[in-house]
């Protein structure tokens, strides 16, 4: 089924289709989304209009088929008579997001809301859209809003969190973190998304059990994927900072075993092995680290860590 620019179908309902909202209905249920598609449109010729709610169907149906040009030209077919329904509205919200239009389908999300400030679908269609534009401090309000009605879930808590970091709230961020765990769903990339909050000043004075929390999703994280090197090396991180030096290697020899290339991992083990005036290891992990590092201040502070052992012994401090 196809509308063209003008408006007009090109082709009508399949054959045997027939004005019944109720059969309509139930191949919408069942996402059987051809004789959705059919049903909807025989209802919609029928009713000559009047109804927007069977063009709402028809462009859903449509877009469910991957038409999202059909499905928009239905829903401003049903905007030229009836501007101000906020099905259509919506629907129109969401074919424009199919298309790639999100700052447009930001505008008819809003006035939805604005019309409907309880309107659930809306609010999350808003928010995940701000969150796309980069307009994350205007995400917020909508979400929240969108939890309050709807309550949690990991899709609603995971993008208030991404709203909460771009709008440079990371305490707030965490929070959200925490509660979208409490839910399944999540992936290796939240679990390192959000455990990297752990590193910010602010979380971890408004939250003292941040560290262990951002431990145990990178212990998720790894038990997801064993082979995930950046929770391996994050892992190395969080040890190195509470003084677990033996515990930081380990986990930084793990991430550059899943990865030679983690350029951080290898520094991180250079500096460590320095430190312990271990010159074997020290020397092994400088080399491997300058195969890797360009930046010139940088490969200067790595050869320094070896400066120490190619000195006389009588001048070493």
């Amino acid at each position: 089924m196809l509308l063209t620019a003008c408006g007009a179908p090109n082709r009508g309902p399949a054959r045997g289709a027939v004005a019944d909202p109720v059969a309509a209905a139930d191949a919408t249920a069942r996402a059987d989304w051809r004789e959705a598609a059919d049903r909807w449109y025989a209802v919609y010729l029928a009713d000559g209009g009047r109804d927007p709610h069977a063009m709402v169907e028809t462009a859903r149906a449509m877009l469910a088929l991957g038409d999202p040009e059909s499905a928009i030209n239905m829903v401003d077919l049903g905007l030229r008579d009836h501007p101000t329904d906020v099905d259509l509205l919506e629907m129109k919200a969401q074919v424009l997001v199919a298309m790639g239009f999100r700052r447009p389908a930001e505008k008819f999300f809003q006035q939805v809301v604005e019309a409907q400030p309880r309107r659930a679908v809306s609010l999350l269609g808003l928010g995940r859209t701000r969150i796309e534009l980069g307009l994350e401090s205007g995400a917020v309000a909508p979400l929240q809003e969108y939890i309050r009605i709807q309550g949690g879930s990991f899709e609603a808590y995971s993008l208030l969190a991404r709203t909460m970091k771009g709008a440079k709230d990371p305490s707030g961020a965490y929070v959200a973190w925490t509660k979208a765990f409490e839910f399944p769903g999540a992936t290796v990339q939240d679990l390192l998304s959000a455990s990297a909050l752990c590193l910010d000043a602010d979380v971890r004075r408004a939250h003292p059990d941040a560290t262990a929390v951002c431990r145990r999703w990178l212990e998720d994280a790894v038990s997801i994927d064993p082979q995930c090197s950046p929770a391996h090396f994050q892992l190395g991180v969080l040890s190195e900072e509470v003084g677990a030096y033996d515990r930081a290697i380990e986990h930084y020899r793990d991430a550059v075993e899943k990865d030679p290339e983690c350029l951080m991992a290898l520094t991180n083990l250079a500096v460590l092995y320095a430190g312990r005036s271990d010159e074997t290891h020290t020397r092994e992990f400088v080399q491997r680290a300058l195969q890797f590092e360009r930046d010139t201040d940088r490969r200067r502070a790595l050869l320094r860590l070896i400066e120490t052992f190619d000195k006389r012994p009588e001048d070493r401090p």
